[in-house]
């Protein structure tokens, strides 16, 4: 079996430097849906990075015609076998926070034959990305450790203020 998935690493990485392979080769890797996943069979990779939608617009607009293109803020715009896909759940709630991308081969999945995306408001896809990080960013503890900080801080700042002008 061909290690596809690093293939399709080294093409994205080349024109996408940010990205973060966050998987790759999992073997005996299972879908939320139960069947054997792209990633067991050395056909698929899971990127983050700052730029996700950017990696996600790469892929569709070069590799149309892959079997998956998972990113759930790009909703009508995902690819599966080759065709404009909406995921539902689990998928759905797995893939805000990576783009998923798997294929047979790179030749098979190249621009120029076969169905590509639905065309979007470029627009709204950022605008739900970013939204969904920040609503990421929320859930996770160390954020509010910070917010707390911050918001100490700056708490302090005016009551120190307030004793100096009353002084004054």
């Amino acid at each position: 079996m061909a290690d596809i998935y690093q293939d399709m690493w080294q093409a994205l990485k080349a024109e996408n430097p940010t990205a973060i392979m966050v998987s790759g080769y999992r073997p005996g890797a299972i879908t939320a849906t139960g069947h054997q996943s792209y990633h067991a069979r050395k056909q698929a990779i899971d990127v983050s990075g700052p730029l996700m939608m950017t990696y996600f617009e790469w892929i569709i607009t070069k590799y149309p015609n892959s079997r998956e293109v998972i990113y759930s803020p790009a909703g009508s715009r995902q690819i599966h076998n080759g065709q404009p896909h909406v995921y539902g759940e689990p998928t759905k709630s797995d893939h805000y926070d990576h783009v998923h991308w798997a294929t047979d081969s790179l030749s098979g999945a190249l621009q120029g034959g076969g169905a590509t995306a639905l065309p979007g408001n470029p627009l709204i896809p950022d605008s739900v990305e970013y939204f969904g990080t920040f609503i990421n960013a929320l859930t996770k503890p160390d954020i509010w450790v910070r917010i707390g900080l911050f918001v100490g801080g700056a708490v302090l700042l005016l009551i120190t203020f307030a004793a100096m002008a009353r002084r004054a």
